[in-house]
């Protein structure tokens, strides 16, 4: 199975007829778990990850089970062994990487930076890189790192038992990661698409994985 991602807007599915036909799309478990989320936006953009999750399954011809968590709260789909997934979602937008290898992603879109949080949480060698950047850069090449790092904590699935300051990241063409944590050849990919700053972790075929746009105004 070809590494790939999927990305969407929820912004169709605060329409409420498309969002309840939609929503039968997903298992019932997590239909469920929608009605916990106390605000619509936050129930769209769960749907957009789970829907984009089904939209990939259909893509290898199989069909949506239940989602389980690993020890460390990796989600997985434990009757698909072979297909691996990853979500994340940012703002309005959501975002789903598959792979027949273990894979992971994020999406952010900018919003406030704050340099405190890199200098408590990022690597010594992230924070030269990022603070050799003049400051109205400064904020977009903190996405660009952020993304970097949680899609290979996500890669590996071991949650915030994973220092973010156990590995190095500089997000230049082709993204460098210096780590001891894993000795498989992880890669990196960084992207930029519109305002949304995205990041790709795997082990092969990540430099060519497509970007599929879905539009749940078509669905």
């Amino acid at each position: 199975m070809r590494t790939r991602l999927y990305i969407a807007s929820s912004d169709p599915l605060m329409d409420a007829a498309r969002f309840e036909r939609l929503a039968l799309a997903i298992p019932e478990a997590r239909r469920e778990k929608l009605a916990a989320f106390r605000h619509e936006g936050a129930r769209c953009l769960s749907l957009a990850a789970s829907l984009l999750l089904v939209r990939a399954l259909q893509d290898e011809g199989l069909e949506a089970g239940e989602i389980a968590l690993t020890e460390y709260g990796k989600p997985c789909l434990p009757q698909l062994p072979d297909f691996h997934f990853s979500l994340s979602h940012s703002g309005n937008m959501a975002l789903c990487a598959v792979s027949d290898e273990e894979v992971g992603c994020d999406i952010e879109l900018p919003r406030g930076y704050d340099p405190a949080i890199a200098r408590r949480f990022f690597h010594p060698a992230e924070q030269e890189w990022l603070f050799s950047h003049p400051e109205a850069e400064q904020s977009g090449a903190f996405f660009r790192l952020w993304t970097c790092k949680e899609s290979f904590v996500k890669a590996l699935g071991l949650g915030l038992s994973l220092g973010l300051d156990s590995f190095a990241v500089i997000p230049e063409a082709p993204v460098q990661l210096t780590q001891g944590v894993d000795p498989r050849p992880w890669q990196l990919r960084s992207l930029r698409d519109g305002e949304c700053f995205l990041a790709l972790c795997g082990l092969t075929g990540i430099a060519d994985a497509p970007l599929v746009y879905v539009d749940f105004r078509e669905a």
